[in-house]
């Protein structure tokens, strides 16, 4: 009896097991084929990152191999080429450095192409600010001015840029250093209403903020590769890229018009990335609140027609 006990025993013990693998399995590698990056929804922790350069494709590759050392695939695309490229499957959009210095974003197929998606964009130095000029942002070139400084001054040590997932250590000074050295472009505080969210600006140029958004466009002001980044620089900008994709992302997502324009859509998530526990969301895009989306905001979201 007590022979038989025991087996039931390992029995049920290894029912458990199974059943806990085939979940693990079920909410990582089978659900990724099940779900491919297209059928996710816009900026909602998709990361695949696409960025746009024009004549610097060695700075390109410079982000591409510090972006997948953070957990992302990055596609490389030639800027003549943006008009002709499916943006939908990408949770974020780099403008490079150089980006807009050939007129690239004086093209309009090519800006409405990146206004259209809905996704959040890092412009990095001069060819971030030409586009957002495009967009009539604040932040963009008219409003901006030209200069070398590797350091930060950082405004509020708080943010969650500074924080997660990396912690950027934050002296009494205020100051970081971003590269050993490099060439940037600030934007004149005097030319920034209240909204716009200030998290860095130059120590030698204190008036011009170098790390700055508005609304989903975000500028990080130096045109310099990674290769000249301090370890601090890389980890913030890894840091500004999660907070980009999964925070700005989840509000792009929300107002991107194909997040509501197919009414029957199941969407299941991840509470946190640690558990991956499966959540059913609800059976409509219609339904799911702002609030339920923000829980959410370090997990995965996967939505599907049925």
């Amino acid at each position: 009896m007590r022979k038989i006990l025991a087996l039931s025993l390992r029995g049920m013990i290894l029912c458990i097991v199974c059943i806990c693998a085939s979940s693990l399995l079920l909410s990582c590698a089978f659900l990724e084929l099940l779900f491919p990056p297209e059928e996710l929804p816009f900026g909602v922790k998709n990361r695949s990152v696409l960025y746009v350069y024009d004549s610097e494709e060695t700075i390109a590759r410079d982000y591409r191999y510090l972006l997948q050392d953070g957990g992302y695939s990055v596609d490389i695309l030639h800027i003549t080429d943006v008009v002709f490229t499916d943006l939908s499957t990408y949770g974020v959009i780099i403008a490079g450095p150089d980006s807009g210095t050939s007129g690239g974003w004086g093209y309009s197929d090519n800006v409405l192409a990146v206004q259209d998606s809905g996704l959040p964009v890092i412009g990095l130095g001069a060819g971030g600010t030409i586009l957002f000029e495009q967009f009539g942002l604040n932040i963009g070139y008219p409003n901006s001015m030209f200069f070398s400084d590797g350091e930060l001054y950082v405004t509020d040590a708080r943010h969650v840029i500074f924080n997660e997932p990396q912690v950027i250590s934050v002296a009494d000074t205020h100051i970081i250093r971003l590269y050993t050295s490099a060439e940037c472009i600030g934007v004149y505080e005097g030319n920034l209403p209240p909204e716009i969210a200030r998290y860095g600006r130059s120590v030698l140029y204190p008036s011009h903020y170098t790390l700055v958004r508005e609304e989903r466009f975000l500028l990080w002001g130096y045109s310099d590769s990674p290769a000249t980044m301090t370890d601090t620089g890389k980890n913030l900008f890894i840091n500004v890229m999660r907070f980009m994709n999964e925070e700005i992302g989840i509000t792009s997502a929300q107002a991107s018009p194909n997040w509501k324009s197919r009414s029957s859509t199941a969407c299941i998530g991840f509470n946190t990335p640690e558990d991956q526990t499966l959540m059913l969301l609800s059976s409509t895009r219609s339904t799911i609140t702002a609030s339920v989306i923000q829980q959410l905001r370090y997990g995965s979201v996967f939505c599907f027609d049925r």
